[in-house]
């Protein structure tokens, strides 16, 4: 997943979305995620995003602690391209990019970002026979311990 989030000070973001150059929307939020199938059960699912099944191939956007009762997390095609670009009116709020939660990159008041799905795709090896949902179920119940 990469997501878009504000910096060191607690100051809420405001988002441009872009969906191939039109507008989707604009989200006062603490951030933004945007996952694949597979990222959609970590910290997506945590900010109340949907878990999409690993067999579709699409984006979903979800924010994070949205200021608005009516902000949903948005799924979009495969071949979608989002802009998104956070800024903030206030002096010395800045906005990251964090991409697996290992890559952080510091961005400029409105500085667009580009999410699209990768063209190659990646084969998983299964070492059981397992069902997606019953794996999602137990790790899920493994955390309400």
């Amino acid at each position: 997943d990469a997501v878009l989030a504000r910096g060191a000070l607690s100051r809420i973001l405001d988002f441009r979305v872009l969906l191939n150059q039109s507008n989707v929307g604009a989200y006062r939020a603490d951030g933004l995620i945007v996952a694949t199938p597979t990222g959609s059960t970590a910290y997506s699912l945590s900010a109340g995003g949907p878990v999409i099944d690993p067999a579709l191939r699409c984006l979903l956007l979800s924010p994070i602690c949205p200021h608005s009762l009516f902000t949903r997390p948005v799924v979009f095609g495969e071949e979608s391209v989002l802009q998104i670009q956070a800024g903030s009116s206030e002096e010395g709020v800045n906005s990251y990019l964090t991409v697996d939660g290992q890559i952080s990159i510091a961005l400029k008041n409105e500085e667009p970002v580009f999410c699209r799905a990768a063209s190659q795709t990646a084969k998983l090896l299964k070492l059981k026979n397992t069902n997606f949902y019953e794996v999602v179920n137990d790790k899920l119940a493994e955390r309400r311990s």
